[in-house]
């Protein structure tokens, strides 16, 4: 009975570890990714080449940039939302990106990241 007593007291104390574990941590990059979708003018999914024969699919937010949202109510606001994921595809239409400064945040679980050509 002396088992499993050690084995929760262990499993319990890893418990506070394991559920920060990277939260408020950021990746400097380089990672090199190609573009499956352009979503919105600050939003892009991506297919990120994280290790040799490994991909992951994630929603990134271009930093620095605040584009009018999709789902805009308003005629003219909705034209400017087009306009601007019109401009962000124009900009990524080699396919191939490379993201840096990589972090989490409250993007609705995407990740926010500087988005270059490559």
């Amino acid at each position: 009975m002396r088992i499993p007593a050690v084995a929760l007291t262990c499993l319990f104390g890893l418990l506070p570890v394991s559920g920060n574990a990277g939260q408020g941590r950021s990746f400097p990059g380089p990672v090199s990714a190609d573009v499956v979708e352009v979503v919105d003018g600050d939003s892009i999914r991506v297919s990120a080449h994280v290790w040799p024969g490994q991909q992951i699919l994630v929603s990134i937010r271009i930093r620095g940039i605040d584009a009018p949202e999709m789902k805009a109510r308003c005629a003219s606001e909705k034209g400017a939302a087009l306009a601007a994921r019109a401009r962000t595809a124009s900009l990524v239409s080699s396919g191939t990106v490379v993201l840096t400064n990589i972090s989490g945040g409250k993007y609705y679980g995407r990740m926010l990241a500087d988005v270059s050509n490559v």
